[in-house]
């Protein structure tokens, strides 16, 4: 009986090592066609025209106001400016009685409680800091050459009846990009199309286009009552020959400059450009799937003599 025991318990051992090796075998050999197929996704992405290597950008535009942000029946806005620009923040208390003498509004910065000002006398040493008031129900309180330090929670209210309005001022940093690559190659005879976009609060008044000192084009963006940034002007222009490679740059009134690096040239060099670009794409993912098919080779190897 013990030696038909002793058969019996090896017979099972003998199994479960069979079982256990044959499902790692499968679990390695599942994870590496996984590995297989991200590398070959990954080279494929990195391979496209155009890719940078970046994320999903994010567009500047107005968040959406929250009513309810304050209690007490508190109402808030939100007012965005450029950095070095004036900001101009509106009191909203609503005021029944305006004929009342005694009426006035104080100016705070929530953050560090600091009094701005009562009434049109200014209470910092900010030089930077006015307030203008036509009436009771025009009240404005501005920041000059703003910074992104003044950022912040700002609140009017009222004395009498007591009533607040808070306002969220976000200063930004105005940013222009061109779409596409920095180095763009084309043949001669051929079209460039180019679009050049303004990330800020406020349109920029002109958006010029220009190649050295020559201006090309000047757009005016679309401003309508529901339009928002980015603020998108286009460059279509001819280009005829190899002596109008050069940096062509895009130029909005209200922030820095961006430019791409045009060359023009022949077909034959475009297409051994092209070619080689795809070349290296191609190696990269060549040497990325022998790297793991090698090592997948090697896994099994060890598995099968454990």
């Amino acid at each position: 009986k013990l030696i038909l025991l002793d058969s019996l318990l090896q017979e099972i051992c003998v199994q479960i090592d069979f079982c256990l090796n044959k499902w790692i075998s499968e679990f390695v050999r599942t994870m590496t066609m996984l590995v297989i197929s991200f590398f070959l996704l990954y080279t494929i992405t990195l391979c496209q025209p155009g890719y940078s290597g970046g994320g999903v950008e994010k567009v500047l535009v107005p968040e959406e106001l929250n009513p309810n942000l304050v209690k007490e029946e508190l109402t808030s806005s939100l007012v965005q400016v450029s950095v070095g620009r004036t900001a101009a923040i509106q009191c909203n208390v609503s005021i029944t009685d305006q004929t009342n003498t005694n009426l006035t509004v104080s100016w705070l910065r929530i953050q560090d409680v600091n009094l701005l000002a009562v009434g049109e006398s200014i209470y910092t040493q900010d030089s930077r800091i006015s307030v203008q008031c036509e009436n009771i129900t025009e009240c404005y309180l501005y920041i000059a050459e703003v910074r992104e330090s003044d950022s912040g929670l700002y609140r009017c209210q009222a004395n009498l009846p007591p009533g607040k309005w808070d306002t969220r001022l976000e200063v930004v940093n105005p940013e222009t990009r061109i779409l596409g690559d920095k180095e763009v190659y084309i043949n001669p005879n051929s079209l460039l199309n180019l679009t050049c976009q303004v990330f800020s609060p406020e349109p920029p008044h002109a958006i010029f286009w220009k190649y050295g000192e020559k201006v090309l084009s000047r757009s005016l963006p679309v401003q309508e009552a529901d339009s928002k940034p980015p603020w998108s002007a286009n460059l279509l222009i001819y280009i005829q020959q190899r002596t109008e490679s050069g940096r062509y740059v895009c130029s909005p009134s209200n922030t820095g400059p961006q430019f791409i690096q045009l060359h023009v040239v022949d077909g034959e060099a475009l297409l051994a450009k092209q070619s080689g670009n795809s070349l290296t794409c191609f190696s990269l993912a060549t040497q990325l799937l022998i790297s793991i098919l090698l090592s997948s080779i090697f896994g099994s190897m060890i598995l099968n003599q454990a």
